[in-house]
């Protein structure tokens, strides 16, 4: 779903820094953001690009909670669902996963 409220959600979930430190590291003006957020709006186009590099997620991810995954990981990723635990665990070995 799409809606400031959610968006913001999203976004207290994956952020480290307050609002006011990421505003300050990332050159965007923290009393519109406070204004947006306190309005339930979504901040301007450039502020919510900035934001989501700011948390280290997508705008995409941060307006619908959807992750757009690149043809060629949604492809492996697939191929992956039906595979032994064997297979799987040597592709996570392979990638360096071996941990998880």
């Amino acid at each position: 779903m799409i809606s400031p409220y959610m968006f913001w959600k999203r976004f207290d979930e994956l952020k480290n820094d307050t609002l006011k430190e990421i505003c300050r590291k990332n050159n965007i003006r923290y009393d519109r953001l406070l204004h947006n957020r306190s309005d339930c709006r979504f901040p301007k186009a450039e502020d919510l690009l900035l934001l989501a590099e700011a948390v280290g997620s997508s705008a995409e991810y941060l307006l619908t909670g959807k992750y757009s995954y690149p043809e060629r990981v949604k492809r492996i990723a697939d191929a992956l669902v039906n595979v032994s635990e064997e297979k799987l665990s040597s592709v996570e070995s392979l990638i360096g996963l071996e941990e998880i």
